[in-house]
């Protein structure tokens, strides 16, 4: 139950940031990035420690562990294409152009082959996965992290997204924005996850239907409400 109302809440979040905007490429011209080249991997790194033994994570924390640990990741790889981060000047008449550098970034969404629903791994808000400055830009993302709920056993899609720009923030609408350009989704790359990642899982098109019924007993029951505590304080005057 827990996990259902932890899916309907990210849900519900994902609804209200869907207010963030793209914005088309302003009169300076931003070019359109090729459809690019997209490789899924899934990889289990999961291994087992005998004996008490302390680790130190990237942020310099530190701590004795022991026992098994499970470590599964997705790996994506995508081709970089040629492109050069640039700087585009300061224009006092637009509020929105402070200086802003230009880069080529990539968006990243799945679905569970049984699901009509994508989900988005990058987000705008978070800031989409810049290209890296080898030949291909790699991300890996742990199981548990990549959605508010456990990647479905079976087949699961991917497709990737190039875009050419920079974010920023409409500080009247409170909402981020892209000005830039995107490219095409690319050919879908389907990989096959283990059937032990299915126990916990809660399909996207399950996770709509749970905030439909929830935003249906709102509406049910918060009239219900005053009107029986109107008819309450009624009785109580009378």
């Amino acid at each position: 139950m827990a996990k259902t109302l932890g899916v309907v809440i990210i849900i519900l979040t994902l609804v209200a940031s869907s207010l963030a905007m793209f914005e088309p490429a302003s009169a300076q011209s931003i070019p359109t990035p090729s459809v690019p080249e997209l490789s899924v991997r899934y990889v289990d790194n999961s291994y087992y420690v005998s004996t008490p033994t302390t680790i130190t994570d990237q942020y310099g924390n530190s701590r004795v562990v022991q026992g098994y640990f499970e470590n599964k990741t997705v790996e994506f790889s995508i081709k970089n294409q040629a492109f050069t981060p640039y700087t585009i000047p300061h224009n006092s008449s637009d509020p929105y152009n402070t200086g802003q550098t230009v880069n080529l970034m990539y968006n990243i969404r799945m679905k569970a082959r049984s699901d009509n629903n994508w989900q988005y791994i990058t987000h705008l808000s978070d800031g989409y996965l810049k290209q890296s400055d080898t030949n291909s830009t790699i991300a890996s993302y742990q199981l548990e992290n990549l959605f508010p709920m456990v990647i479905p056993s079976g087949q699961v899609d991917f497709q990737v997204q190039a875009l050419i720009g920079y974010v920023h923030r409409y500080p009247t609408l409170n909402s981020w924005t892209l000005n830039g350009t995107q490219s095409d989704w690319s050919k879908t790359q389907t990989i096959t996850m283990p059937e032990s990642s299915s126990s916990n899982y809660v399909s996207a098109d399950l996770a709509v239907t749970l905030v439909l019924i929830g935003v249906g007993v709102v509406l049910v029951v918060t009239p219900l409400f005053f009107f029986l505590r109107r008819k309450q304080e009624q009785k109580f005057h009378h």
